[in-house]
């Protein structure tokens, strides 16, 4: 079996090819493989035509949270990719983020006003409305 180099970068210790040896190294690596250690709330921002990290793979974060009961913001931007380019998808993502902070660590926050509602975003999970219990 051949290893990719041990430079820096992707795939590194990743067997090529293909089979359980891959699948395996994946795996072990994967977020999904420790989601039961997150304990702290969450925020989580995709764009919907990333093609680094697929959608389906943040839904199934959230949803292991979900079904764990950890507090969870899930922010989509339908017409973004791998980073945010829309100046008023950055302005919505900066001021949600900061939202969710302000709620998490405490201080304060700019109040949002039309941030929102210019950009393309849709909060699919949202723990900043929720109540702490």
């Amino acid at each position: 079996m051949k290893f990719r180099g041990r430079g820096r970068g992707r795939g590194r210790g990743i067997p090529r090819g293909r089979g359980i040896p891959r699948r395996k190294a994946l795996l072990s690596r994967s977020p999904i493989t420790f989601v039961n250690k997150i304990v702290k709330p969450l925020l989580i921002a995709q764009g919907a035509n990333d093609p680094r990290v697929n959608r389906n793979e943040s839904d199934q974060i959230v949803n292991a949270l979900k079904k764990n009961h950890i507090p969870v913001t899930y922010l989509l931007y339908p017409n973004e990719g791998h980073g945010f380019l829309r100046p008023e998808n950055r302005m919505s993502y900066h001021a949600l983020v900061e939202k969710f902070l302000k709620k998490c660590l405490g201080g304060r926050a700019e109040p949002i006003t039309n941030e929102i509602k210019a950009s393309s975003v849709q909060i699919l999970a949202d723990s900043l409305n929720q109540t702490p219990s």
